[in-house]
């Protein structure tokens, strides 16, 4: 539990008695603001001298009057170094130091499978990845913004231009989506120069010269005639880029959609669904990877492992989804009183109808306590 204080005498606090319109108002206001517990309710909700502190939840409702401001140099440097990071990491670091050139035995039939094309190249990988993430963040913001009741909108700022939280939100959940997809891809380009594992098609695309695959003898120094670019790509096998990738696209999406979007938001059996089709969309394509000959079922496990411990590592991390940042959640039950607008409440005639049941329930119990002077 955590406190805050409100100052005696205040003005907005002057009225003494609970039914009075403009204590009921006040009492809405911070109980909406601050995501009073039952505790300070009773509190506000008491009568006599207003409390100084009253427990409060920990977590603050992002209504606040406070605007933020946001450094656009800092952010314009975060976006350039993790542009470069992913390029110089992903693609720059692995053309100069090059594949590891490994050898074979020549009756290893791990690698004697015939040469497919993808199911799934790697444009419609990527495409997935993103919208993914992407899409799922942008429509799921704007849905938590339209469905939360705020007392009132905060708003960030860049230089004099102001930016809805709305949009920051969304900037600040596909930045941290991309800090972990560079992250994953990094790790994946690096680790498959540096080990140079053989795909199950390289003798079929290799066609080394001047060599009979009859015996069990090991080839370090060999030439192949196939094609370059597929040879190349064919030393590539460990681990598999396609599981790693889609894997963690889809781990991050169904974490996200798990801490921002309450089942009983879109009914029970929505958000549910939702994860499992991203989840097993990110499964398949790792799968197709084996029936199309182009990774070992080891090198899949080890792909998909790597893309679901860096999602969780993204989401529980270097997010904190798990905590909210600190910010408000939309509960699986929602206390009516939390998000009640306190001005509707007073202009339809119902003026804290809560609160005053509140208070002749503590009236009631106080009667009940009362010793009998009888």
């Amino acid at each position: 539990m955590a406190g805050v204080c409100f100052p005696r005498n205040s003005p907005r606090t002057g009225k003494q008695r609970v039914v009075d319109t403009a204590r009921n108002r006040w009492v809405i206001e911070e109980a909406v603001r601050y995501r009073c517990s039952a505790q300070c309710r009773k509190l506000l909700l008491s009568g006599g001298e207003s409390p100084t502190t009253v427990p409060i939840m920990e977590e603050p409702v992002l209504g606040s009057n406070s605007e933020k401001v946001i450094n656009g140099y800092a952010f314009l440097a975060d976006t350039i170094l993790l542009i470069g990071f992913g390029l110089i990491g992903g693609f720059l670091i692995p053309s100069i130091t090059g594949t590891f050139h490994r050898g074979f035995f020549c009756n290893d039939q791990s690698i004697q499978y015939p040469y497919k094309n993808d199911t799934v190249t790697p444009t419609v990988l990527f495409l997935y990845s993103f919208l993914a993430m992407i899409l799922t963040i942008i429509a799921t913001e704007f849905y938590r913004a339209k469905k939360s009741t705020r007392v009132s909108t905060p708003y960030h700022r860049i230089g004099n231009t102001s930016i809805h939280f709305v949009v920051v939100k969304i900037i600040t959940y596909i930045g941290y989506s991309l800090i972990g997809f560079m992250c994953v891809l990094v790790l994946t380009n690096i680790t498959k120069s540096c080990v140079g594992r053989l795909r199950p098609h390289f003798l079929d695309v290799c066609k080394p010269i001047n060599i009979t695959c009859h015996s069990d003898e090991y080839y370090n120094n060999y030439t192949c005639s196939g094609d370059p670019v597929k040879v190349e790509e064919a030393r590539k096998s460990f681990f598999s880029g396609h599981s790693s990738i889609s894997m963690y696209a889809s781990t991050f999406t169904a974490l996200y959609l798990l801490f921002r979007m309450p089942c009983n938001s879109l009914g029970r059996v929505a958000v549910p669904i939702m994860q499992t089709a991203f989840l097993s969309t990110g499964l398949l394509i790792s799968l197709s990877r084996i029936n199309d000959n182009k990774h070992h079922w080891s090198d899949v496990i080890i792909g998909v492992f790597v893309g679901i411990f860096a999602a969780a590592y993204t989401c529980f991390v270097w997010a904190g989804m798990s905590n909210n940042n600190g910010e408000e959640v939309l509960p699986l039950h929602r206390p009516h009183v939390n998000y009640v607008d306190p001005s509707a409440a007073i202009s339809n005639g119902t003026i804290m109808e809560y609160a005053i049941s509140e208070q002749e329930s503590m009236q009631t119990e106080r009667r009940n306590q009362a010793p009998d002077k009888q």
